[in-house]
């Protein structure tokens, strides 16, 4: 197996960090993706269906068995207006929020 040469760009400030900071960037690029690997095996582990990432085809099957299920009347829709006037909204929604409630945020 031979390594594999990848090619970042990042922002120069970023950059002038990291190098300022003495950080290896390639070894943190690795620890980085080992780390993630690690947390993806945890989850495919603990969810073996592969719930985690699922594939377009996956995610386009699973629309259109949705679809047939909707189409066939498997599934009723929805009524609307059946909690009509149910529901109340404070004239007051859509104004600003005092300072008060947002605290001190400088801290």
């Amino acid at each position: 197996m031979s390594d594999i040469l990848l090619t970042i760009h990042l922002p120069e400030a970023l950059a002038a960090k990291a190098k300022a900071a003495n950080l290896q960037l390639e070894s943190f690029i690795i620890q980085s993706l080992e780390r993630d690997l690690r947390n993806v095996q945890v989850a495919v582990q603990s969810d073996p269906e592969g719930a985690i990432m699922p594939s377009a085809e996956t995610i386009e099957a699973a629309i259109q068995a949705s679809m047939r299920r909707v189409a066939v009347g498997e599934v009723p829709l929805r009524t609307l207006g059946l909690q009509a006037g149910t529901v109340w909204m404070s004239d007051d929604f859509d104004d600003p929020l005092p300072d008060a409630v947002w605290g001190d945020l400088s801290a």
